[in-house]
This record gives structure tokens, C-alpha cells and sequence, in this order.
């Protein structure tokens, strides 16, 4: 079993396709019409279809923090995996402003928009998080959404897929510790590693085990 790693909220939104519809069938073949009821049927349909865990925010705030940060780790932070303010500025002036908010709220639209102030405004965070070696649930995880697939009835749950909508913000920050992380890895890994690495995909790995 694969643990839930967000608290999924789900909602009815137009998207292309067709509009989701505010009333849903259950497993038991019951129809619900309330918005609370109609997001616990899909909660529960995806977390099937993914063999995740569902947990309250309060138990899985608690799991987190237990698991997270290794004992003794204080001693080995570094500055230099604190990002810097220029770098942080740079990537808000090239976010991709047709990526939607995350359940933090934070658009790629406003950080384009004004990427200094932005950065003055959220820079002292990402210190934090980082110094501290501890980041929030809305980093970890999004807001899963269903999506309707354009086929079937809108009041069967088979006719909708879901999308994670993550935090904006923790993409930018993720970015900076993945290249910092690889900065290190590429001391150990070896000129045959496919994967992980960018220009190096697993398709090559993939033709060569066929």
C-alpha cells in the first residue's frame, strides 16, 4: 500500500471537454447531489485506482514530520543549498503562466508579473524551509482534480480522470535542490546511467533490455 502523500479536494469545474457534473453515483449505485459527498465518491475512487492510504491532515501532518528528517542532519546544512534570491527572481520571471494555482494560491501569472517583489515577499520562506529541513503538506503533495474524459455519463466516476495541481512555488524551489542534488550526484554516477540525469532518458535502457 502506497501512503497518500496530499489531502486530495475534489470539484466540479468546466474543462474542454465537457463539465463535470455536481451529482455522482457511489459504489453502492446511490446518487449524491451534495458537493461534500459527491468530492468523498471521487476521493475515494481515485484512492482505489492508486492503492493509496487516505489519512486526516492532522495524522498525516504527524506521520510526516516523524519521517521526514534523519536524526544528527543538523550538522551537515549547507548554505549553499539555500536559494539564492537572483536565482529565485530569474525563475519567476520565466514561469509558465498557463500552469494553474496550486492549493496555496500562488499563480505563475502574479510571479511573472512582478518576479522582484514576489521573490522579496517568499524568498525569507524558502530560507526557512530549507534551514530548517522541513517542508508544508501544500509543498509535498497538490489538490487532485477530476477531470472528464469527454465520453460516458457525467454521474459515473469512470468517465473522469484526476490531475495534481502543485504548489507553484515549490516547483521553483524543487527546481534549485534538483540541480544542486545532481551537482553532487554526477561525483558518483557512472557514463552508463540512463535516467535522472537530463539528455539521459531510460528509452535507450529500455531498447537495449528488448
Amino acid at each position: 500500500m502506497i501512503s497518500c502523500a496530499y489531502i486530495a479536494r475534489f470539484w466540479g469545474k468546466k474543462w474542454g471537454a465537457g463539465a463535470a457534473s455536481s451529482a455522482r453515483y457511489d459504489a453502492k449505485g446511490e446518487l449524491a447531489r451534495s458537493p461534500g459527498e459527491v468530492a468523498q465518491i471521487a476521493l475515494e475512487y481515485f484512492a482505489g485506482l492508486e492503492d493509496a492510504n487516505l489519512f486526516p491532515p492532522e495524522a498525516l501532518d504527524a506521520q510526516v514530520r516523524h519521517d521526514f528528517r534523519p536524526a544528527g542532519c543538523d550538522d551537515e546544512l549547507d548554505i549553499n543549498n539555500i536559494i539564492p534570491f537572483d536565482f529565485l527572481v530569474a525563475a519567476f520571471s520565466k514561469a509558465n503562466a498557463s500552469k494553474a494555482a496550486g492549493v496555496d494560491g500562488f499563480s505563475n501569472k502574479i510571479f511573472r508579473f512582478a518576479p522582484w517583489a514576489c521573490a522579496r515577499l517568499l524568498h525569507p520562506l524558502l530560507v526557512k524551509i530549507a534551514w530548517s529541513g522541513e517542508e508544508p503538506q501544500q509543498h509535498r503533495g497538490g489538490i487532485a482534480v477530476e477531470l472528464y474524459k469527454g465520453k460516458g455519463s457525467h454521474l459515473h466516476m469512470e468517465g473522469y480522470r484526476s490531475i495534481m495541481l502543485g504548489s507553484n512555488l515549490a516547483k521553483h524551489h524543487h527546481a534549485f535542490l534538483r540541480a544542486r542534488l545532481l551537482q553532487v550526484c554526477s561525483a558518483i554516477l557512472r557514463d552508463t546511467q540512463f535516467g535522472g540525469i537530463p539528455g539521459r532518458g531510460t528509452d535507450l535502457a529500455s531498447l537495449l533490455l528488448r
